[in-house]
């Protein structure tokens, strides 16, 4: 990326993309820190303040799982494991779209996701991002929310 990105606003419909996949992601943790609520047997205000200090769902997945096995025994650990490996890969995707810039580069139809990595190695490139792609992910983390209920 030699070249200094020009800041060409992104139309409304993808920040609305992005802000209503952002808010099913939020229901989502929410559901799982109200199952570690509910499973520790104790109340809202103080299971809050718990887990609202555990950073994203694959801690928060992690917590849970331990209580179930505690609580429940080895039997839907298995289903739980699965899901939290989905849920992962579906965090990891929000986390792209929600922290990797938006570009629009001169005549081009939908802007760019400038993505900057270096998990063991570097990357650095720009992906299309349609808002499109934005909902779909949206009810994608929906549908796996509605699963876990």
């Amino acid at each position: 990326m030699s070249d200094s990105p020009q800041n060409i606003p992104v139309g409304n419909d993808h920040y609305e993309a992005l802000g209503k996949m952002t808010v099913s992601w939020a229901f989502f943790e929410l559901i799982i820190d109200m199952k570690i609520w509910e499973l520790s047997g104790i109340d809202s205000d103080l299971g809050a303040c718990i887990t609202s200090q555990i950073a994203g769902p694959g801690r928060k997945l992690d917590a849970l799982i331990s209580i179930i096995r505690h609580r429940i025994g080895e039997g839907m650990t298995k289903k739980l494991n699965s899901f939290h490996q989905h849920a992962l890969g579906l965090a990891e995707r929000r986390n792209r779209m929600i922290h990797d810039p938006l570009m629009k580069l001169e005549g081009e139809d939908h802007p760019r996701r400038i993505e900057i990595t270096a998990k063991r190695r570097l990357r650095v490139e720009t992906e299309p991002q349609t808002v499109r792609e934005i909902l779909e992910l949206g009810r994608e983390i929906h549908q796996h929310a509605s699963k876990f209920e």
